[in-house]
């Protein structure tokens, strides 16, 4: 590994760039597909700091979408790894070569930040461009390849409570729960006809109370389109009649076993970046068939079960 890449060096790196900045804290922030903004490497911030909301977020957005160095001065309050609340923050983008890598974002305790600031934060940034665009590389791949084996393991995971459990409620329960995990949801649903061919919610993970009383007749709505159609289905942004507003992208597949459309199952998730796209919605529908062959499996030995427990009770009544 290069120097560049090396810890030690960010580390004095960064410290030096604050200087140079004339910034109290300093960090060189990402956007990834996922995670929204993500600080890749700070000096003086706590490890815990957020740049979804407020002036950071709205800064962030301009400097990865217009490439502009933009500034807030006064009711940033943004707290400091040496326990100073910061009064204004700047963003500059950081580019390479044309290309966007990261943006560097510097905080100030107790003064504004001005024009000259402004410039010299942009400065700055040029100077940022070829370790960060060198760094940003291995480390994305890095990230890239954790993510996947994450999401292996995840789905084995799941697949291993398909085979083993034999619970239908149990089996609905933790297959909902890994079914978040694998998809990185923010909820998670599975919906379950009745003999009249009403779907109502029977397991879930995320969902508001209102949505967990949510019924759907076949051929009705969304999840009952896709019951009655049995193909399933992406959503992006907000759609009319759903039961969650706040979701951005939304799967929706059918629970299909023995020719039988036995209920939906729906991921959703809030964040401002596609998540989703035809991969993940074939490996929802195929992960939600063999959810629904697991759960007939599960009733038929359940009922087995029963079948079982009632012949001893008559065994023993009949001595």
């Amino acid at each position: 590994m290069s120097l560049r890449l090396d810890s030690d060096f960010w580390s004095a790196r960064m410290s030096y760039l604050a200087k140079l900045a004339r910034a109290d804290a300093i960090a060189v922030v990402l956007q990834m597909k996922d995670d929204g903004y993500v600080t890749y490497v700070a000096h003086n911030l706590p490890s815990e700091t957020s740049w979804r909301s407020g002036a950071p977020a709205v800064l962030l957005g301009k400097a990865f979408a217009e490439r502009v160095n933009a500034e807030v001065s006064g009711g940033v309050a943004m707290r400091l790894a040496d326990g100073r609340m910061a009064d204004a923050i700047a963003v500059a983008p950081v580019v390479w070569k044309d290309q966007l890598v990261g943006a560097l974002v510097a905080l100030v305790v107790g003064r504004p930040i001005g024009p000259e600031d402004l410039a010299g934060l942009g400065r700055v940034a040029e100077l940022v461009g070829l370790e960060l665009a060198e760094a940003n590389a291995l480390w994305r791949a890095q990230r890239q390849q954790q993510d996947a084996e994450t999401k292996l393991k995840a789905n084995r995971d799941l697949q291993a409570i398909i085979h083993r459990e034999r619970d239908p409620n149990q089996l609905l329960e933790r297959t909902t729960a890994q079914l978040a995990e694998v998809f990185g949801a923010d909820g998670v649903s599975i919906m379950l006809a009745d003999a009249q061919g009403e779907l109502s919610v029977r397991s879930s993970k995320g969902l508001s109370d209102a949505a967990k009383q949510d019924r759907k007749r076949i051929g009705e709505g969304i999840s009952g389109k896709v019951a009655q159609t049995g193909k399933a289905m992406l959503l992006s942004g907000h759609v009319q009649g759903g039961s969650d507003p706040t979701a951005s992208e939304s799967m929706i597949a059918p629970l299909r076993a023995g020719g039988r459309t036995l209920g939906v199952v729906n991921v959703k998730h809030h964040a401002a970046q596609e998540k989703y796209g035809q991969a993940q919605v074939d490996s929802l529908a195929q992960a939600a068939s063999d959810i629904a062959a697991a759960l007939l499996t599960a009733e038929e030995f359940q009922r087995a079960e029963e079948d079982r427990r009632q012949a001893l009770v008559l065994y023993e009544l009949s001595r």
